[in-house]
């Protein structure tokens, strides 16, 4: 399956991230996520209804919508607080090149080369479980990918108050893209069948349905962490290879 790839970048200051972060992911999700599924028949099906939240950001001078559900925000907050951890740590190990501008546009497509601040990158995978022959365990598919590159800075107080106001615009004008690539017509998995709901949607919260996601990050800290762990990983795919030779 070709999964659609969409990329972004934003320039943010490190107590942004956060914002930055959950705006981006619960925007994704919003237009992502249905009611709970009630089936009269295997084929047969209605939709409960979705209930929406205004969200204030801390840092930057935005309001953004979500889904009203506690339990995904509350599965989002985990992989922005793990997001942010992550960041946070990096640079402190590796401190970013100071802002050179603030008020500065700061959105654009991510993988400029030039930039010399701190880069990170927020994802989301929607996914659609596939069957393959046995003896092999189904796959997860991507079918859609979201991709937020941010670069971090450190600045004063003063001029996070500039930023506030610049990283807002920004933003939100990568809201109103997601909005309108999101809403396109293109491929979506078909709605399922009773046997096959687990294969197309999350079904673990218990007043909405998003389709099964993944939320991927890299920053220097989990990039170095895989570096170090692909010795192992060589060593144990030897012996596997000599434990059961093709």
């Amino acid at each position: 399956m070709n999964a659609r790839h969409q990329k972004f970048r934003l320039n943010v200051e490190l107590r942004q991230v956060k914002d930055a972060a959950a705006c981006f992911l619960h925007s994704l999700l919003l237009h992502r996520c249905v009611g709970k599924f009630e089936y009269s028949a295997e084929k047969h099906f209605t939709l409960g209804s979705l209930g929406f939240a205004e969200v204030d950001c801390e840092n930057i001078d935005l309001t953004y919508v979500r889904i009203n559900s506690d339990e995904l925000c509350a599965n989002i907050d985990e992989h922005v607080c793990a997001f942010y951890s992550d960041v946070a740590e990096s640079l402190t190990s590796h401190p970013p090149t100071p802002a050179s501008s603030p008020s500065s546009p700061p959105i654009n497509r991510f993988g400029d080369p030039s930039s010399s601040s701190t880069q990170v990158m927020l994802g989301l995978e929607f996914l659609q479980k596939k069957k393959r022959q046995w003896p092999f365990s189904e796959e997860l598919a991507s079918w859609e990918v979201w991709n937020l590159g941010l670069e971090i800075c450190r600045t004063s107080n003063d001029e996070l108050s500039v930023m506030r106001e610049s990283v807002a615009e920004a933003l939100g004008d990568l809201v109103l893209a997601v909005c309108s690539q999101i809403n396109r017509p293109q491929y979506m998995p078909k709605m399922p069948s009773k046997t096959e709901l687990t294969s197309v949607f999350d079904v673990q919260f218990s007043d909405c349905q998003p389709y099964l996601y993944k939320v991927v990050t890299s920053t220097p800290l989990n990039r170095r962490l895989q570096a170090s762990q692909r010795p192992l990983a060589t060593i144990q795919s030897v012996i596997k290879n000599l434990a059961y030779p093709t």
